[in-house]
């Protein structure tokens, strides 16, 4: 089975770096602000899946130009090689 990969959205407040949850692929917007859509189980249905490391870095540039308050994303993996799920 091929590895599938998730993104956790970080921000840094005041030197301390906080989990604002895992992207679910969709945008929000209120007052010309945008907002990521987040869930906070990465096992969640609504969690957007990669399937190549490769997609999950392109999406990660991608979302700090997006979104000025992610500062950065740790890329996960959700399924790995060698499981059995």
């Amino acid at each position: 089975m091929r590895e599938k990969y998730v993104l956790l959205l970080i921000e840094s407040e005041y030197g301390k770096e906080i989990s604002i949850g895992y992207w679910d692929g969709k945008v929000y917007r209120r007052d010309d602000v945008r907002f990521p859509g987040v869930m906070h189980n990465k096992h969640d249905k609504a969690v957007k899946v990669y399937n190549s490391k490769k997609r999950a870095e392109n999406a990660v540039a991608k979302l700090k130009e997006k979104f000025t308050f992610v500062d950065r994303a740790e890329i996960e993996i959700l399924i790995s090689g060698n499981s059995d799920l």
